[in-house]
């Protein structure tokens, strides 16, 4: 996922490596060290999640004797806290939304007793989808002013004032 942004950071020789959950990650690492003729003596420095299995990582001490072992999250959190004006829009939207969707099911007070817990989640993401495509709807409306195509103004939504 942060192939790309790990990519445009100023380390000389950055290379990443991932493998799947059905694959042998000591064989993964294995293939690696041999791709790039590497032997386990040599040093490297390995950075693991800060959550990886401690079997896992003493597996990988144990192929990599002499390597120096560090955290990923010295360089992908500032690669995760980093947010451009269109993402933080976004999620300025998501939770508006999920703040409106929160307001009217608690609005709805006893009308909920008995609503199973598969219930109450089918009606909250028919809430949500709802408030995404009116969202989606007033943002067509935008792009589709009466002077830009008059034919469909009847599409047109009114935008709600109300907040």
């Amino acid at each position: 996922m942060y192939e790309a942004q790990l990519a445009a950071l100023p380390i000389a020789d950055l290379q990443l490596h991932c493998w799947t959950d059905e694959e042998d990650p000591l064989e993964s690492v294995d293939r690696v060290l041999s791709s790039y003729s590497l032997e386990k003596s040599d040093e490297a420095t390995v950075l693991v999640d800060d959550r990886m299995w401690a079997t896992f990582t003493q597996d990988l001490r144990s192929l990599l004797p002499d390597a120096t072992f560090g955290l990923a999250s010295t360089v992908l959190e500032p690669l995760r806290i980093r947010k451009e004006d269109v993402e933080l829009a976004a999620l300025r939207r998501a939770g508006d939304l999920a703040d409106r969707v929160a307001l009217a099911i608690r609005e709805r007070g006893d009308e909920l007793i008995g609503m199973t817990e598969s219930e109450l989640a089918s009606e909250i993401d028919r809430l949500l989808a709802a408030g995404r495509r009116r969202r989606a709807s007033l943002r067509d409306d935008r792009r589709c002013r009466p002077e830009r195509c008059p034919s469909a103004p009847s599409q047109r939504v009114a935008p709600d004032h109300s907040r």
